[in-house]
């Protein structure tokens, strides 16, 4: 496995010149729990989402309005992916549906034996395609591989334990591509005939969707366990050469969308409404959910350019990359600072005070960047900080130049 380089950030966010807006969607969609935006890349006034109870929306204007649709079966449709204005491809649990008119009406295309769940899909052009799934329940992960649009479908396996496929990408139908699965980036050579492990990211936790830039990878990990059920807690890994060494940012809450703009800057989107953003590699991040409704839990997030953006799960959300500029983050990759424990109720155990840093203050600030809390060092290398006027949720602790996150409970 490789070393992961664990890194924590202290985010301090200055005005912005706009914020997420949240798109307003006629009834019931207007309640509806969205999993996937996928927009055509080579004309992204069409776009599509998908969600649980079987709901489908689509747009023809670049986003500027949306109407609804809703498959019969009220299915939990997990990915979705279109190869021209009309033909696509969803996906979830149960099935693959295709439709043949932009997302208006579906049938399904499900290949006729499948594992305990499907997830992810991912089509070269409208006969050309991948699903998969299976892993996390003792069976093997299966790649279902069609070449005549869905009527027909062949199966490649590999059994590595606790591991769910979750989401598949394909470059050509005879080359290059990726899949994910729980902790694991795997490669096609032949245009996902057969399957190998290419890299493993860390930790086997679930690990919902994949994005590729030549040699950048970035991947969504929620809990710790092959399922993402277990533990609340999150990270975003991110490769730049090519699988060979991956950081991670600990977030303290389930991930579950990232997406790539180049090879070095990305976003992440999860659960609290968190919204993450590098330009570096993954190696500084910097919160920019402005807007987003502090509530809500976020699934998927996707740029149609490098200017304009969309966020989706408890609910769908636009923004300009705009957005979050002028945002400031402080970072220490070889933080010495102790906080414990975690999460925490009452009160903050602080260790690894440096001689340097007494007679400073410790300063928490909430997700926004605000200052809730300062308290004045003793002469003293530890300390304890009652928190217990603090409400639930992610800190930042920052002491002289170290920071450091914590959960209160």
């Amino acid at each position: 496995m490789k070393k992961l380089i664990l890194l924590l950030l202290l985010v301090v966010c200055q005005s912005m010149s706009a914020q997420w807006k949240k798109i307003n969607l006629s009834p019931p969609f207007n309640n509806g729990y969205y999993l996937d935006v996928f927009f055509l890349p080579s004309n992204p006034q069409y776009g599509w989402i998908s969600g649980f109870n079987s709901y489908v929306l689509r747009t023809t204007d670049g986003g500027a309005s949306w109407e609804g649709h809703i498959l019969n079966n009220n299915e939990m449709l997990e990915s979705i992916h279109f190869v021209t204005p009309l033909i696509g491809y969803t996906s979830g649990p149960n099935g693959v549906y295709k439709s043949i008119d932009g997302g208006i009406s579906w049938s399904d295309v499900s290949p006729k034996t499948i594992p305990n769940i499907l997830w992810g899909c991912f089509f070269v052009n409208q006969y050309v395609g991948i699903v998969v799934g299976g892993g996390c329940a003792g069976d093997e992960q299966s790649f279902f591989r069609t070449t005549n649009g869905g009527a027909t479908w062949n199966t490649f396996t590999q059994k590595i334990p606790e591991s769910g496929l979750t989401d598949v990408m394909l470059y050509s139908e005879d080359g290059l591509g990726y899949a994910s699965s729980s902790g694991i980036i795997w490669r096609t050579l032949d245009g996902g005939r057969t399957w190998s492990v290419f890299s493993q990211t860390g930790g086997l936790y679930w690990q919902e969707e994949i994005t590729n830039i030549n040699n950048s990878f970035l991947v969504p990990i929620s809990g710790t366990d092959c399922s993402g059920g277990r533990d609340v807690k999150g990270e975003l890994r991110f490769s730049s050469n090519g699988g060979g060494k991956w950081q991670s940012l600990q977030t303290f809450q389930s991930m579950f969308g990232t997406f790539l703009i180049n090879e070095t800057s990305g976003w992440g989107v999860g659960d609290g409404a968190l919204v993450y953003y590098t330009s570096d590699a993954g190696a500084t991040w910097q919160s920019r959910n402005n807007g987003i409704d502090p509530n809500a839990n976020l699934d998927d997030i996707y740029f149609t350019s490098d200017s304009v953006g969309w966020a989706v799960g408890q609910g769908v959300y636009y923004a300009p990359l705009s957005v979050l500029s002028n945002v400031t983050e402080i970072t220490n990759t070889e933080n010495k600072l102790r906080v414990s424990p975690q999460p925490s109720e009452d009160y903050l155990q602080i260790s690894g005070i440096t001689p340097r840093d007494l007679n400073d203050n410790i300063s928490i600030f909430n997700i926004l960047g605000k200052i809730v809390k300062q308290e004045h060092i003793n002469e003293t290398t530890q300390f304890q900080l009652n928190i217990s006027d603090l409400t639930p949720g992610v800190y930042y602790l920052r002491v002289g130049n170290e920071t450091k996150m914590f959960v209160k409970k």
